[in-house]
């Protein structure tokens, strides 16, 4: 008796002077602002539930979902402190009692759910449904650096687009770190590939790609209306990828959407079916045939009949481009990858493009570019840098 009680006050004696497990992190107090990304290092380790896998983070990013969050644009799901990071890679450091697909040393990478984050952190908290495994060949950065513009991308050509071999696609921004994933992935699957660029940086990294592309657009030079035009003979393009998530260049004031040169006072007696015809191809007027930032009325004139256009944006259109759009028989499919992470009902799919993200990566199929890297403490750098990179992604290592 006296042996048992003995061994019990000493447990409780090394429970008790057993320091709490801490962790390195930044959290965000405040929308908007880069002061607010305030970093601590004696956080606690978040606890795992029986399903969940603690994750030790080797590397994460800053990614536009990333960064839409951090400037309140969905303050409906999260509202301050928190801890943003929602592309993982790292090892599992241990398990909860109901995880059967890994177990502790596994490299793996996920994106965690838009409502929990937790990569700007030496550790997460992970449910298995949300993880794969990393291949050994793939770096952990590569692998971050992949995962939300690869799931994206992915979602784009094939659950939206259903991507086939000589179906043309415009990918805009085609060198960020959504679009140089979507580029090559496109042309991976046998599409016709323009893509849009916005500097010498940019246009060079693109043209050494080993992907065939149809044609870089230099959207500060040339007009991407007048260059489609050209490039398909009148036809337009069956998809436009945008690969943006904030938002858009504004449109033109519904005045200058006109393309017709004939002066409006003027009578016609053109046909109804050719007066339309030209609506819908006739080239721009020296007012709309402008360079530089694409805008939404520039997306839908390059849009061959029945052509879709793919977008993360929460667009606004202008009555004269909603008429365009339903004149050309055009339809828009709102992008949001985070939605396989809201439910449940298709991890299956989920984890299955993510698998195969990664194996492409391991065998060279696609490549990732990564730009800049940043430590933890670096972090409020890292976002104030996030405009400023025209290439690629930026990664976080922990």
């Amino acid at each position: 008796i006296m042996f048992g009680t003995t061994t019990q006050a000493s447990v409780g004696n090394a429970l008790a002077s057993t320091p709490a497990l801490t962790m390195r992190t930044v959290s965000l107090t405040a929308f908007g602002s880069e002061d607010s990304l305030m970093f601590h290092k004696g956080h606690s380790r978040p606890e795992i539930g029986e399903s969940e896998v603690l994750v030790r983070v080797r590397a994460t990013t800053v990614s536009d979902i990333d960064r839409a969050v951090f400037k309140g644009v969905l303050p409906e799901l999260l509202r301050p402190p928190i801890v943003l990071g929602y592309a993982i890679s790292g090892i599992v450091d241990q398990l909860g009692s109901e995880v059967s697909r890994f177990k502790v040393g596994d490299e793996v990478c996920g994106i965690s759910p838009l409502n929990i984050g937790g990569g700007y952190a030496e550790y997460v908290a992970m449910g298995q449904h949300v993880l794969v495994h990393k291949p050994l060949e793939v770096s952990h950065e590569e692998a971050a650096c992949a995962l939300v513009g690869g799931l994206r991308a992915y979602t784009a050509l094939q659950t939206k687009m259903r991507i086939v071999p000589g179906d043309s696609i415009l990918i805009t921004n085609g060198a960020s770190c959504v679009g140089h994933i979507a580029v090559q992935l496109a042309g991976f699957w046998g599409a016709k590939v323009f893509v849009t660029a916005s500097s010498a940086e940019q246009i060079n990294y693109l043209q050494d790609l080993r992907v065939n592309i149809e044609r870089i657009i230099d959207v500060t030079t040339e007009s991407l209306f007048d260059v489609v035009m050209e490039e398909t003979g009148g036809l337009g393009i069956d998809f436009v990828f945008d690969t943006s998530l904030l938002s858009l260049t504004s449109s033109p004031t519904p005045s200058t959407l006109a393309t017709s040169t004939t002066p409006t006072t003027t009578p016609t007696t053109t046909p109804k079916a050719t007066t339309l015809t030209a609506t819908l191809t006739t080239p721009t007027t020296a007012t709309n045939a402008t360079c530089g930032p694409v805008r939404s009325s520039d997306i839908i004139r390059a849009l061959s009949i029945h052509g879709t256009w793919i977008t993360g944006t929460n667009i606004q259109l202008d009555p004269p481009e909603a008429k365009l759009l339903l004149f050309k028989g055009c339809s828009i499919s709102f992008l949001f990858e985070q939605a396989w992470n809201l439910s449940t009902l298709q991890q299956g799919r989920y984890l299955h493009i993510l698998t195969n993200l990664m194996e492409r990566l391991s065998r060279g199929d696609i490549a990732v570019k990564i730009s800049k890297e940043y430590p933890l403490e670096k972090l409020r750098d890292a976002h104030r840098s996030f405009d400023s990179v025209p290439v690629g992604c930026i990664v976080i290592k922990t």
